[in-house]
């Protein structure tokens, strides 16, 4: 298994999980990102992102790129998105791309627990997002995944909860 620690000479930084996310000890996630990109096979780095992007997938090279100098949240789910596109094993860019790395990141990032405990507690992408430690659009693309029946659930919880 290729090793998710990766020496960038042009660039001179390395991905050094415990360093980059060690910010995020207090969040809690299921699994770490580095565990998934090991499980992929992807090498992770720090460098130049074409187009002001904060992070890329080359699937020539299975390698993940993430922009120098990201915010803890933005480092975390930028990886984990890119992460998604690694496990589609995704080429070039389209709409249906974007959302399965999306869905990919959300189901991952946050638990279907700690989301209903959030959302018991904010109704609001923003609220729910700060609560569980990750970036708005994340829980609104985990909001997209769950089927109608969790969504009928939700708000069965809600209201129950707004009449107790």
């Amino acid at each position: 298994m290729m090793p998710s620690t990766v020496y960038i000479a042009s660039v001179g930084r390395r991905w050094r999980p415990k360093k980059h996310m060690g910010a995020l000890n207090m969040i809690r996630i299921p699994r770490t990102p580095d565990s998934y990109a090991r499980e992929l096979g992807v090498r992770i780095r720090i460098g130049w992102v074409p187009d002001g992007a904060w992070g890329s997938y080359d699937a020539d090279l299975h390698v993940v790129t993430l922009r120098p100098g990201l915010g803890p949240l933005q480092l975390l789910c930028t990886l984990m998105h890119e992460l998604g596109h690694a496990a589609y094993r995704h080429r070039g860019r389209s709409r249906r791309q974007e959302r399965e790395a999306n869905t990919w990141a959300a189901v991952r990032l946050i638990s279907k627990k700690d989301f209903i405990d959030a959302y018991l507690e904010r109704q609001d992408a923003i609220g729910i997002a700060h609560r569980l430690g990750v970036l708005p659009d994340v829980v609104e693309h985990y909001i997209m995944a769950l089927t109608k029946a969790e969504r009928e659930s939700l708000a069965e919880l809600l209201r129950a909860r707004l009449v107790a």
